[in-house]
């Protein structure tokens, strides 16, 4: 298996909340423990200070297998300010390492459309036809909401 995250950190603590969001990302339904490969950038405004590199790399190997093999590098990004980002990639997860993330929530339809139910001639499954609601759309190919007419 395979992983992708993405951390941020902001401040004095940048680089340690940086690399706790990008290791319990929690996006996903896997951990990078046990992992056997990996490969992390840090971007920030000007270039990270060594402390910072040493403890975001300290965070992931703490995590993987001891044998694994990890790549750093970093970028400079100078919108960032006083942010830090970290991505992640990690290669090599065990199979047993999944947990339970919750599922995404839906809000029920407001105003649904009727739909009609029309009887198939050949034999088939019937189809239900669902009308379409009029475009919003205005000439210039907006929706109404963004032109300035």
């Amino acid at each position: 298996s395979a992983f992708m995250a993405i951390g941020k950190g902001v401040g004095d603590n940048r680089a340690s909340e940086a690399a706790e969001q990008v290791i319990n990302s929690s996006l996903l339904n896997t951990t990078i423990a046990g992992a056997t490969g990996a490969a992390y950038n840090i971007k920030a405004k000007t270039a990270p200070q060594l402390q910072e590199f040493a403890e975001i790399g300290q965070a992931i190997q703490n995590v993987v297998a001891p044998n694994a093999e990890i790549f750093q590098g970093w970028a400079l990004d100078p919108e960032l300010e006083d942010e830090i980002h970290v991505t992640l990639l990690a290669t090599g997860i065990p199979h047993d390492r999944h947990r339970t993330v919750a599922g995404p929530t839906f809000s029920p339809i407001i105003n649904q459309p009727k739909s009609k139910r029309i009887n198939n001639a050949s034999g088939g499954d019937d189809v239900e036809r669902v009308p379409l609601r009029p475009s919003s759309r205005q000439k210039s190919g907006l929706p109404s909401f963004l032109s300035n007419t």
